[in-house]
């Protein structure tokens, strides 16, 4: 009941996210997020094992191996059994999140630079801007980029990708891949985190060019002939209808108290109940080994 109520509020901080600006949203989604995987991945785990252990050849196999290595594993006479309909679905989630999350991981360090480097370019006649990750705030922009875009559209693009660079928006995007990997209920979460984080990179560059409708426009002309690159957090990649329509118009203004107020209820709520459902382990472990 606490996962079940802490997901729903999270939901309702995520319907949230366009009615604050931008950098708040990115902030709020980004907690909410990694509350929620805390809260559940670990419940999730715990049933996966149970359930494995009691398989009648691989759970026999797996109680060996643990006690192989020093790990004391009771027997499992007297214990309750997961349901397959549980327990499936629960081995699947860890064996598979945990390979798309170590996936993640690897991705983000194979790719990381933390040496400031000049603007490097792609020789690719596909358009597309990309930061990757690191303090360096490398960014890589194609030859088609330069070919399809004039000199103030290229400054607009360079201005939000330096954005991302800038508030280190990777680590907003490897919190998200990863916790969307090992618990992917969240993934709604997720998308939303994605897209408040181009909008945010998107007010820092109507804020340098002083033209909102003109960086929609620029974006606009990327969308149609962007190409989504592997990963990082590229200029076109995602949401263009709803970010050229907040371009468009006015920014969105500071929240009043009274929504202050409101947010930080339904987040101290949510990390409350979250903190709870961890508490709930131990009695989760009593139930499935009353031994």
């Amino acid at each position: 009941m606490p996962l079940a109520v802490t997901i729903a509020l999270a939901m309702a901080i995520a319907a949230a996210h366009k009615r604050v600006p931008p950098a708040l949203a990115s902030r709020l989604l980004a907690i909410t997020l990694g509350a929620v995987v805390v809260a559940a991945a670990p419940a999730v785990w715990l049933t996966a094992l149970d359930f494995l252990t009691h398989l009648p050849i691989f759970g026999t196999g797996m109680r060996r191996s643990l006690e192989a290595v020093g790990v004391a594993v009771p027997a499992t006479e007297g214990h309750r059994r997961v349901s397959p309909w549980i327990g499936v679905p629960a081995v699947t989630m860890t064996v598979w999140g945990a390979a798309q999350a170590c996936r993640a991981v690897r991705r983000h360090r194979q790719l990381r630079d933390d040496t400031h480097s000049p603007i490097d370019v792609a020789d690719c006649d596909e358009p597309f801007a990309v930061t990757l990750p690191g303090r360096g705030g490398r960014i890589m922009l194609s030859r088609g980029m330069f070919d399809l875009l004039d000199d103030r559209e290229l400054a607009v693009v360079l201005d939000h990708e330096q954005a991302h660079a800038d508030h280190r928006h990777d680590r907003y995007l490897l919190v998200e891949q990863v916790g969307t990997a090992v618990f992917p209920l969240v993934r709604p979460l997720g998308t939303r985190l994605r897209f408040s984080l181009e909008r945010w990179a998107d007010e820092e560059a109507a804020a340098s060019c002083g033209d909102r409708s003109f960086v929609g426009q620029t974006l606009g002309k990327v969308a149609l002939h962007n190409v989504q690159p592997a990963t990082g957090m590229s200029f076109g990649s995602l949401g263009t209808v709803g970010r050229v329509a907040a371009l468009l118009g006015p920014p969105v203004g500071a929240p009043r108290r009274v929504e202050v107020a409101a947010i930080g209820a339904t987040m101290g709520l949510t990390c409350l109940l979250a903190m709870v459902q961890l508490h709930h382990l131990e009695p989760l472990i009593r139930l499935l080994c009353p031994g």
